[in-house]
């Protein structure tokens, strides 16, 4: 930087041109990367990881810059802050989106296809975005690592998934267990309660009334409500409430219904609809026997299957106060278990119904609905039938409908650590604190054991290995794996390790025969055969009478055979020799080959140019995957374990069983010779095999913390010196999401939370208060954005909103327009100013002496202040109270300090008092860039570079506060004064009354607590500010304007109990009186300003402005030789205007015209007009002017 100025700054400059040179400079002399090397403190931050599978949205912009400020703000405070990036790559979001591209519909088109296939197809859409985010993130100036970014797919971090289900396995936390469970039949898997909350909706449904008649009482019925007509097939029971009063109605009908008494009113209308000819107690109607609606299940021999009971959780605020129960809601599936009544599902995974329930067969639970309807009242066993609009659990990633469906899940013990959750949950400080005891914590109070298995694929894999005998075992690592299996493990992916076995440590041996079927024509001409149903050949009779002769001195005690033709015979051939029971298992069925049915080999080896063992591991189109006979031969085997057997089946069946039992894939066994008629004897130890599921990918990011170090296998020591982390920060959903499943694992783990303090922000609507939306186009691109008024003003606008204390914000392009204007082009101009003047100057920075004039006093004490005020609201992570300050500074700054500053930099003479002014000016610049580089890191850093002439403000330290700088004198002195300024401007504008027009007067009153002495120093400035001729002080603020109390019943409230009423009423009648300590008394009570504030009232027909009890009355009569002045000033004005289209320097001097112009005013004001306008002269002719205006008749002209 040379030493005599500053570089030349464009007044007009492009703040999103500025931003990308900013961009490229950081990237060129890696500047965040020397903010983490040059800090040595250690400060943790956690980054929720999203998914890359879609493009990133205001939220995660606004996340996205609460992530970004808070750890620049503690950089400059001299912390080490690594920001590691990460992204969620497992779960139903990425799988959906695959279904969707391949046209998959449900599980068994994801089988068919292939799990192998299938995932490898979701890991390659997992970052399809990562691009767009990364240059979304870069461009809103976040400094974070996305280079070396952890993903939740990759080993290191799924091994670190296990080690903290091994962990909380260890300390007995985990279980599987029966219950039922908020399920998605479309993805056919469980939720959590929590993923449940995320996805309600409004529903339509209908609501039944339906008659159960008594068994004991022909005629008379139980009348239940539902909102589930899918659920009642399944009805074993119905519940009343021990102690609600009951009534039996006699209808109008003759027909006698049993319900609530108090919900007849809302069944009847009119009284003489029916008469109620008996009222009991609910403990009553215990143990009546009621005959099945539906007769699915009406075979049940329990003694207690269809019969009343009672439960405390029936309620008479709807329905009927009788409730039908079905193993699809908890207290349901308690009763009907504590009934003795075997529980019943007649539903599949896919939410259809199954053979119990044959008439709707195959019909999804809400396709039945209607027709279960109609049948019920076809029989006459609906009393009334509603349609209800409810709030309804929807699936949070594909929108289908939930059901509660009762299902074998694994689960973390979550209700035995609620106090502990409550207890932990003290020690963070929540932004804002009402989320500790309000959403967060009343969730805790009622948090539930936590359904973390998932019936999906594409997810970190349960670490469990299970034996059909029972014997259970927790996998923790990768070696352990390995050591147990003798394989070596890449990848933890379902689809590489479900083929893993080991043997079982009780180590039972198994033994059976296996028969290949005979020979048919299709084995003799090689065509493919699968579940075409074809008869032995003669070949294949001799092949199975040589198969018994080899088996006639063998004990079995039965034949397990295919009930496919070919199969069949063979068995009946053999048994004709062995004489036992034969039992068809349709899971010994050959694999379906689809279209590949009765091809030719040859054939399908030319189209697919492939040879025949490479066809065997495909999956036909519309086949049957191989892992499916896999698992029906685990099914057989399962079922017969204890049984000597002999199996007449099928060719890859038997490959299917050598798979099973030898813990192999189809790729090392399909060599294995497998003739037809041929005899193998096959002896077996029991495998463990791993169980199906996944883990609930919210289980994977809450263990962010460890996995994201590989903890504890690499990073021990870094990890455990610096966890909890300092800070993290998401939306108000986290609180039953990411924060939740945090704080689940960190305290199962380690007694303590996971993070210490937590910014929760709420939702960015569009501006017309609806959800932003493509489709409706509510909501400008954030690109836009950037391209028309850069990232600052947006990161400043949203930190500036409520929306970063968990309220929702409706998002406003003016909003951001208004940033710019506001906040940011001030601070430009103020910066555009000193570097102007200082390079006309000559000015360059010098050690500071102190400043003697008033105003440099203040604008200093006001930013030794301001970082007073930004370092404890930063510390305490309140962003918006930090926002607020700074905007209120610049306010201060602009439109107070320099304003009346401006005239010690303009004058010629190069005193000390204009040095002072350079001086002053030129530390706060350089200061408030540091203050508000968290915040709008690219025009802190252009202007802080330009002054200092040092390599990034990022890089320096967070400014101190001074001791001692506090002048509380002169900080009242222009507060009060400013205070005058403001309101008098306010009155003005509510008078329409430009500033440029003088006025007569004002008049200004001070409330008690105001050295009125103060005001003698500043009523020149008063009168110049409000351009008015005379300030009148008045001394008694009543004789302008009524002095009323505001009290604050919200603090007043819990104090004082029932007497808070007398106050309130005593203070507005205005019997309350002001003490010397600021306080105020009424009757016996003294109160603080913040329980009763005093405040003032114009008096009728007075127009008064009052603010923080000062008062100001503005005299609004414009006489004619005010109105001249106001019309000088406003040529003056528009002379200024002349200058810069002209572009004049600043000290260039000029001629000015005006033509047309009144003599008197140019008489009177004309030397103002010329000292203004830094005009030489004023003259009533010009021939060609640089620029000319016209105002009010007058030509303006101006000349260099």
């Amino acid at each position: 930087m040379p030493s005599n100025m500053f570089k030349e700054v464009d007044p007009k400059q492009s703040f999103p041109k500025l931003e990308e040179s900013i961009l490229a400079y950081w990237e060129g002399e890696e500047t965040f990367k020397k903010s983490i090397e040059n800090r040595t403190k250690e400060y943790v931050f956690y980054d929720g990881p999203p998914f890359a599978t879609g493009l990133p949205h205001y939220g995660h912009l606004l996340a996205g810059t609460l992530k970004d400020v808070v750890p620049r703000y503690f950089t400059m405070q001299g912390y080490r802050i690594e920001r590691k990036w990460g992204w969620d790559c497992h779960g139903l979001p990425v799988e959906n989106i695959v279904e969707k591209e391949l046209e998959l519909n449900n599980k068994t088109d994801i089988e068919g296809f292939g799990i192998d296939r299938f995932n490898e197809a979701c890991r390659a859409v997992v970052l399809r975005y990562a691009n767009e985010w990364k240059s979304t993130v870069r461009r809103m100036g976040r400094w974070v690592d996305m280079e070396n970014d952890y993903k939740t797919m990759n080993p290191e971090y799924m091994e670190s998934i296990w080690w903290v289900f091994k962990s909380l396995w260890d300390k007995d936390l985990i279980y599987e267990g029966h219950k039922v469970v908020p399920y998605c039949p479309r993805c056919a898997t469980p939720l959590s309660n929590f993923e449940t909350n995320q996805g309600y909706a409004d529903k339509q449904d209908p609501a039944l009334t339906a008659k159960f008649e008594l068994e004991s009482e022909p005629g008379t019925y139980l009348l239940a409500w539902t909102t589930t007509p899918w659920t009642l097939p399944s009805n074993l029971a119905i519940a009343v409430g021990p102690d609600i009063t009951y009534a039996k109605v006699k209808d109008k009908n003759g027909e006698i219904y049993i319900m609530a008494l108090d919900r007849v009113p809302h069944y009847y209308k009119d009284p003489a609809e029916y008469t109620i000819t008996e009222e009991m107690l609910g403990k009553k109607l215990k143990g009546l026997k009621y005959k099945p609606l539906l007769p699915c299940f009406a075979d049940k021999k329990e003694p207690k299957a269809f019969t009343v009971t009672t439960g405390n959780f029936v309620s008479i605020e709807d329905g009927t106060g009788l409730v039908h129960m079905a193993p699809y809601g908890e207290d349901d599936m308690a009763i009907i278990t504590g009934l003795g009544v075997e529980l019943v599902d007649p539903v599949d995974a896919e939410g259809k119904f199954t053979e119990p329930v044959s008439e709707f067969k195959g019909l999804s639970v809400f396709d039945a609905n209607p027709l279960i309807i109609k049948k019920l009242k076809d029989e006459k066993k609906i009393v009334r039938h509603e349609t209800i609009n409810h709030s309804y659990p929807f699936c949070w990633r594909c929108d289908t409908p939930l059901i509660y469906r009762p299902i074998s899940t694994w689960f973390v013990k979550v209700e035995q650590m609620r106090d502990k959750l409550m207890k932990t949950n003290k020690k963070i400080n929540w932004m804002p604190d009402h989320i500790q005891e309000g959403r967060f914590g009343k969730w805790l109070e009622g948090a539930r054991d936590w359904a973390i298995s998932r019936n999906r694929y594409w997810g970190a894999p349960l670490p469990i290995w299970r034996c059909n005998c029972g014997e259970i075992r927790c996998i923790g690592s990768i070696k352990e794996l390995e050591k147990l299996t003798g394989q070596k493990v890449d990848d933890l992916h379902k689809h590489k390790i479900d083929h893993l076995t080991f043997p079982c440590k009780k180590k039972k041996e198994s033994e059976f025969t296996f028969v290949r079927h005979g020979q048919t024509d299709f084995n003799k001409e090689r065509r493919w055969q699968g579940s075409t149903d074809n008869e032995l050949n003669e070949t294949g009779i001799q092949q199975a009478k040589e198969a018994a002769k080899q088996l006639k001195n063998e004990k079995f005690d039965l034949i397990i055979s295919s009930p496919l033709k070919r199969a069949k015979k063979t068995a009946e051939i053999i048994n004709e020799t062995l004489n036992l029971k034969i039992v068809y298992e349709n899971d010994l069925r050959e694999q379906d080959y689809g279209e590949w049915e009765a091809v030719l080999t040859k054939d399908l080896m030319e189209e697919y140019n492939s040879d025949i063992n490479t066809l065997r591991q495909m999956t036909p189109p519309g086949g049957e995957p191989f892992d499916s006979v896999i698992k029906r031969v685990e099914r057989v085997l399962t079922k017969y374990r204890d049984k000597k057997i002999l199996i007449v089946a099928h060719g890859h069946v038997y490959f299917a069983v050598l798979c099973y039992t030898k813990g192999k894939v189809l790729d090392d066994v399909i060599h294995e010779p497998h003739d037809n008629g041929a005899v193998y004897k096959i002896s077996y130890a029991d495998l463990m095999r791993r169980i199906p599921e996944v883990l609930d990918c919210w289980f994977e990011s809450g263990s962010m913390p460890y996995a994201q170090l590989h903890y504890p296998f690499e990073n021990k020591e870094k990890f455990e010196n610096n966890f909890p982390a300092e800070f993290i920060a998401e939306g108000l959903d986290q609180t039953r999401g990411w924060f939740y499943t945090l704080h689940v694992l960190s305290n199962s783990l380690f007694d303590k939370p996971a993070f210490k303090n937590c910014i929760v922000n709420g939702i960015v609507l569009a501006e017309d208060g609806q959800k932003m939306s493509k489709r409706l186009s509510n909501y400008p691109d954030p690109s836009k954005i950037f391209h028309e008024y850069g990232a600052d003003s947006l990161r400043f606008y949203l930190m500036n909103s409520p929306v970063v204390k968990a309220d929702d914000m409706r998002f406003s392009e003016k909003g951001v327009s208004d940033v710019v204007r506001n906040f940011i082009l001030p601070i430009w101009n103020a910066y555009s100013f000193f570097t102007t003047y200082a390079n006309i100057d000559k000015w360059t920075p010098k050690k500071a002496t102190e400043s003697t004039n008033k105003l440099d006093r203040w604008i200093l004490t006001e930013l030794n202040k301001l970082i007073v005020q930004e370092t404890e609201y930063m510390n305490s992570y309140d962003l918006q109270k930090a926002s607020n300050a700074m905007y209120a500074f610049v306010d201060s700054l602009t439109n107070w300090y320099i304003r009346r500053s401006r005239r010690r930099f303009w004058k010629s003479e190069d005193d000390s008092d204009k040095k002072m002014a350079y001086s002053t000016l030129f530390k706060v610049l350089t200061t408030l860039c540091q203050i508000i580089a968290p915040f709008t890191p690219f025009v802190s850093e252009e202007i802080y570079r330009n002054l200092t002439g040092k390599e990034s403000v990022h890089l320096s330290d967070y400014p101190k506060p001074e001791k001692g700088k506090a002048d509380e004198k002169l900080m009242e002195e222009i507060f009060i004064a400013k205070t005058i300024v403001s309101l008098g401007l306010a009155s003005r504008a509510k008078s329409k009354i430009k500033v440029r027009q003088p006025l007569a007067k004002v008049q200004v009153a001070l409330a008690q607590q105001y050295d009125k002495s103060l005001l003698e120093d500043e009523l020149e400035i008063i009168k110049e500010e409000l351009n008015v001729k005379k300030v009148e002080v008045i001394e008694n603020p009543s004789d302008l304007a009524t002095v009323i109390a505001k009290p604050n019943a919200k603090l007043l409230g819990p104090k004082y109990g029932k007497e808070v009423q007398t106050i309130i009423r005593t203070a507005k009648t205005g019997k309350f009186g002001r003490l010397d300590n600021g306080n105020i008394k009424v009757l016996d009570y003294e109160l603080t300003p913040e329980e009763m504030e005093i405040a003032y009232m114009s008096k009728e027909g007075a127009d008064i402005e009052t603010e923080a009890g000062i008062l100001v009355a503005l005299d609004a009569k414009i006489t004619p030789e005010l109105e001249m002045e106001g019309k000088a000033r406003d040529l003056v004005r528009q002379i200024q205007e002349l200058r810069k289209a002209a572009d004049y320097r600043v000290d260039d001097r000029i001629t000015v015209a005006m033509i047309g112009a009144d003599t008197k005013l140019l008489d009177k004001f004309g030397d103002y007009i010329k000292a203004e306008t830094l005009a030489k002269k004023i003259v009533t002719e010009m021939e060609d002017g640089d620029q000319f205006t016209e105002l009010d008749g007058i030509t303006i002209k101006v000349k260099r």
